[in-house]
């Protein structure tokens, strides 16, 4: 094992409020930069919404996928029939959220 970092109990995580913070310790400078600059970054996902929406029909999909992740970031494109979600949670989360509303959705990108 000599040159490798032990993983193990490398990570904490420390809950502050509602922010939360990583500690690591025996992991090199560098890899904890990169760690906290993907984790910081966010996760957008995009879908495509297979029926014609407008924007009448916002309001109602944002509030379903809030319903899921409240910080949840939400951008949709009418014309392209394509809805952009800001969130740490797994895509597949949210294809509920649009079912439940009415909409077949596919996941486009992770």
């Amino acid at each position: 094992m000599r040159g490798k970092v032990r993983w193990r109990r490398a990570a904490q995580f420390h809950s502050t409020g509602r922010a939360l913070t990583l500690k690591f310790d025996g992991i090199p400078e560098i890899v904890v930069q990169r760690i906290h600059a993907i984790w910081q970054k966010g996760g957008a996902m995009k879908f495509k919404v297979l029926e014609a929406f407008n924007d009448g029909d916002l309001a109602r999909l944002k509030k379903a996928i809030i319903s899921v992740d409240p910080d949840a970031k939400v951008a949709a494109d009418v014309r392209a029939n394509t809805v952009d979600i800001d969130s740490w949670l797994f895509a597949e989360e949210f294809l509920v959220a649009f079912h439940e509303v009415g909409y077949d959705v596919r996941i486009a990108q992770r």
